[in-house]
């Protein structure tokens, strides 16, 4: 059951211990301590790193030094990095 809840957890589609063992007949303490083994014996990260708050820090340096932060280029860059 704990590779079942950490493959929920993976793919968004959260559904918590209690729920998941209940039919079963499982103790859902069991599942949560084996959760961080689990992941730990698959080198899994659940940490994912995006250029996002990079971008949005370049995109404010840039409207903070430069005179083109009221160009439609300019704008249209820091809207859709919003």
């Amino acid at each position: 059951f704990t590779s079942i809840y950490v493959a929920c957890k993976v793919e968004e589609n959260y559904i918590c211990a209690e729920d998941l063992t209940k039919n079963h007949k499982q103790n859902p303490g069991v599942v949560l301590n084996n959760e961080v083994n689990l992941v730990h014996q698959l080198k899994y990260d659940f940490i994912c790193h995006t250029p996002y708050r990079a971008l949005q820090g370049m995109i404010d340096d840039l409207a903070n030094t430069s005179a083109s932060a009221e160009t439609p280029i300019f704008q249209e860059l820091k809207n859709t990095a919003q």
